[in-house]
């Protein structure tokens, strides 16, 4: 579940699109930020650790995956999982710090050094985000369904 961080719309906005149909932003819709699904992020941790030192040129390397903005999520639900979705925008305090960080992360070093390859761009986040939420509460409903079913 998000925790309230200057990212973490890039969660919330699949449990309320799941849930009810709809999610208000707390960034604008144009915001582009550096994003990463989890398996990538381990997968390039593991890779690094285990890359012999001869090959690096340096000890520390940016890794990224692909960079998005909120409009271009909602966008990416709306053409796959729920053409109805509605999302608006509300940027809060999150927008002045998400207005520091870079839209984009050089990686060409890691690629170049130890072949760093990610495997989900915006299209593969979005599926396996929405695939996973919507099992979440799937699995929660079955449930609380059969517990209430349950004399």
């Amino acid at each position: 579940m998000a925790g309230g961080g200057t990212t973490d719309y890039a969660i919330d906005i699949f449990h309320q699109a799941v849930q009810f149909g709809r999610y208000t932003c707390f960034l604008r819709p144009d915001t582009m930020l550096p994003m990463m699904y989890i398996t990538d992020c381990i997968n390039g941790t593991v890779q690094f650790l285990e890359t012999p030192d001869q090959a690096l040129t340096q000890r520390v390397y940016n890794i990224t995956a692909d960079s998005f903005s909120p409009a271009q999520l909602a966008a990416a639900i709306r053409q796959k999982y729920d053409p109805s979705f509605d999302m608006t925008y509300s940027p809060d305090t999150r927008q002045d710090i998400a207005d520091t960080w870079p839209a984009t992360l050089d990686d060409s070093l890691a690629r170049r050094d130890w072949g760093w390859k990610h495997t989900l761009g915006t299209a593969g986040i979005v599926d396996a985000m929405w695939q996973g939420v919507a099992q979440q509460y799937q699995l929660a409903t079955a449930s609380t369904q059969a517990a209430t079913s349950t004399p």
